[in-house]
């Protein structure tokens, strides 16, 4: 792999993580104006881009350790959808958060492995109807986004 490829993944990674920080203070800045849905969301995709710096991580480990491999490596990291899949990013963040991979029995892990963390997202961003309900963002509670958050 050429330097100016590791140069943009080195690059690609700080930008993620960065990113991850914006999202998280403008997070913290909508929770404090108490619109708890739209912090929500953004928390939650925040969490999704440190998923990401995680996934960039370990290609860039990966690349150090075996890099007669590099070409193989990177189309699987960076050509996959493992940057791309929401729920993959975020059972990463969670996974990176606690150490070690959960047990199936973990109520956190069965969340959001599940997909309940990225439906929970997509509540506190759109008005839905189901049937003849109309669901609206206000279902995201400040009290649901904390017991929701991993």
């Amino acid at each position: 792999m050429c330097h100016e490829s590791r140069r943009a993944i080195a690059v690609f990674k700080e930008e993620s993580y960065r990113n991850a920080v914006r999202l998280f203070q403008d997070a913290a800045l909508l929770y404090c104006r108490a619109s708890y849905p739209s912090s929500f969301a953004l928390a939650v995709t925040a969490l999704e881009e440190i998923g990401k710096v995680h996934v960039v991580d370990r290609a860039c480990d990966m690349l150090c350790m075996n890099p007669d491999g590099a070409e193989t490596i990177y189309d699987m990291y960076f050509k996959s959808s493992w940057l791309t899949d929401h729920k993959h990013k975020q059972r990463q963040a969670l996974v990176d958060a606690i150490g070690t991979e959960p047990s199936g029995s973990d109520a956190v892990w069965k969340f959001v492995d599940s997909g309940g963390l990225e439906e929970a997202r997509q509540q506190a961003l759109y008005v839905e109807l189901q049937g003849k309900d109309i669901k609206t963002p206000a279902r995201i509670t400040r009290e649901k986004a904390f017991e929701s958050l991993p």
